[in-house]
């Protein structure tokens, strides 16, 4: 076994000790030994703090330093805290506490928009507990094939995995995801993305804060191909323990330029313009340590060039 290898199992290993831990304490101390940590861990993790800082410094230059040093802050604890509320969720929200700890607003076009076995694409972001918004699509009547990063740690990638499908919903990785992503739509189903992190240098470059920022454009062009709506779905965590509210928005215009690659540009830009009326809405909820503007366009005439191959990178 590679020296790699076995530090990628000493990561699991530590990672579920820590799980362990966590659930042993019960979800209101392990809430509060996971803000203190995240607390700790802003202090001392220079690297991302200055990323984070410096992301709400481009974003926000006219608002006070104070603003932006307490929602980088924020930021770290809302990381934390989703961690900790995931580990909780088949404890804490299941059967009729649902209800009482998530409140749901569906836009009334959405049900039309989907009637009749029509599938859809649901656009999501790092936004509150965006794992609890995949989770509890389907006990709202959605239930989702979501799309997923794999970790660089196997072990770690599907131990994730089998928590998330414990809810009912599916998950298929990105690489090679493309064929059962199209048999979702074929069939009425329902896909779900997470929208907001750099896709490399394939990804559609559409305006996010001012800024062109590399964005997947599998879900404006599986939405365009099966001609079926992208709806963005928006989260954010409300005061107290375990309570949620979950924004499932009126599905996008449908631009009909003529012309797929400017079609998909359009849409992808005005699914960006949604992310970024959430993060403003709740900007401490939002990961700005994330390097969301890595990727730099490589030339005007390309800005909107999407890859076919969005999906098997």
């Amino acid at each position: 076994m590679s020296v790699a290898r076995i530090l990628q199992l000493l990561e699991y290993g530590l990672a579920r000790a820590g799980i362990a831990a966590a659930l042993s304490i019960g979800p209101s101390r392990a809430l509060r030994v996971a803000r203190r940590a995240a607390d700790l861990l802003y202090r001392l993790n220079r690297k991302h703090r200055e990323r984070a800082l410096a992301n709400l410094l481009a974003v926000f230059p006219d608002r006070t330093e104070g603003f932006r040093e307490e929602t980088a802050r924020s930021s770290f604890r809302s990381f934390a805290t989703t961690i900790v509320e995931s580990l909780y969720l088949h404890r804490v929200a299941r059967g009729a506490s649902v209800r009482r700890r998530i409140t749901f607003h569906i836009d009334p076009t959405v049900p039309a928009a989907v009637a009749n076995g029509r599938g859809a694409v649901f656009a999501t972001a790092h936004v509150g507990n965006w794992e609890w918004t995949g989770a509890l699509a389907g006990f709202f009547g959605y239930p989702l094939l979501s799309i997923a990063r794999p970790l660089t740690n196997p072990w770690l990638t599907e131990y994730i995995r089998r928590h998330r499908e414990r809810t009912g919903q599916k998950i298929a990785m990105k690489r090679g995801a493309l064929r059962e992503s199209s048999r979702t739509l074929r069939t009425g189903g329902y896909l779900g993305f997470l929208v907001d992190q750099s896709a490399g240098r394939h990804g559609v470059f559409a305006d996010f804060f001012g800024r062109p920022a590399s964005t997947t454009g599998a879900p404006a062009t599986l939405a365009l191909k099966y001609d079926v709506p992208l709806i963005p779905a928006a989260q954010r965590r409300l005061p107290g323990e375990f309570r949620h509210e979950v924004f499932v928005e009126a599905p996008l215009p449908r631009p009909m330029t003529g012309d797929r690659t400017r079609d998909v540009f359009l849409l992808t830009a005005a699914m960006n313009a949604r992310v970024e009326a959430w993060v403003r809405s709740e900007p401490g909820q939002w990961l700005w340590a994330h390097r969301r503007w890595k990727t730099k366009p490589p030339g005007m005439e390309d800005a909107c060039r999407p890859s076919p191959s969005t999906l098997d990178e």
